[in-house]
């Protein structure tokens, strides 16, 4: 796995990645905002593209998303494990 460069992504991926790992505080839109902000500010940062595909699948799970936004997902979670 490579190191991460950018503090302020990692930092933006960890708060989303404890939205999501919290069944209390578990917000998926928002996670999945932190996780967008992360790869904005980090675009070769293949974790954050990762929970970013993983915060769209679970609310696939939920119902509140379409096969476009699943295909999306796995399209995510193919970039993250190339930059991973």
């Amino acid at each position: 796995r490579k190191q991460v460069t950018n503090m302020a992504a990692y930092e933006l991926a960890l708060r989303g990645l404890a939205m999501l790992r919290d069944p209390a505080r578990i917000d998926l839109k928002q996670a999945a905002a932190l996780f967008e902000a992360a790869i904005a500010k980090d675009p070769a940062y293949g974790l954050a593209y990762t929970y970013l595909a993983l915060s769209i699948a679970l609310a696939g799970e939920f119902g509140h998303t379409d096969m476009i936004e699943l295909s999306r997902a796995r399209e995510l979670s193919d970039q993250g494990a190339e930059l991973a």
